[in-house]
């Protein structure tokens, strides 16, 4: 569940890259959006190797982790999508 939380990030951030390559100038406007959703996929998916590496008893709090930036960072890159389909 966790890796299709995952790719579901990832297919829609690309989506938002293709979106921006498009339009240059809406790539400036949203350059810091794009930056933020891109550490939180990459934390995201450190959080998940840790989770897969470490030892069982630390696999609370790497599921701490990642239900953090899974629900304060991860939505921003949804709303990031609409934002950027809707001006279009």
């Amino acid at each position: 569940m966790l890796n299709a939380s995952l790719d579901m990030a990832i297919a829609r951030f690309n989506t938002i890259l293709l979106r921006l390559i498009q339009h240059p100038l809406q790539a400036e406007e949203h350059s810091a959006e794009v930056a933020e959703c891109q550490r939180a996929i990459d934390k995201f998916y450190h959080y998940l190797v840790k989770l897969d590496t470490w030892p069982g008893f630390t696999h609370w709090f790497w599921r701490l982790m990642i239900h953090r930036v899974g629900t304060k960072k991860i939505p921003k890159i949804r709303a990031l999508l609409s934002t950027i389909e809707n001006v279009q």
